[in-house]
């Protein structure tokens, strides 16, 4: 995916950094886009990678529920919800 492409030769050394600092990063890149940005992005994916950014965000969301539900939402699961 050329976005994918873009984005880690562009910010390869602030995402290096550690996860938390990605993911604040990639939120704050995604936020400067609008839906049509967004869904242009998307559109430009081969089904197999919608189908895995559709797990990995079923999988995230199924264990920040899960912790919630356990009482242990630590700062690493916060960092998702940033947006």
């Amino acid at each position: 995916m050329r976005f994918l492409e873009d984005l880690y030769a562009f910010y390869r050394e602030q995402m290096a950094a550690s996860e938390e600092d990605t993911m604040i990063l990639l939120v704050s890149i995604l936020q400067e886009h609008n839906r049509e940005d967004l869904l242009r992005i998307i559109g430009e994916m081969s089904e197999a990678e919608m189908r895995d950014m559709l797990a990995l965000y079923l999988f995230e969301r199924i264990q920040q529920k899960m912790a919630r539900e356990a009482g242990q939402v630590g700062p690493a699961r916060q960092a998702t919800r940033m947006h």
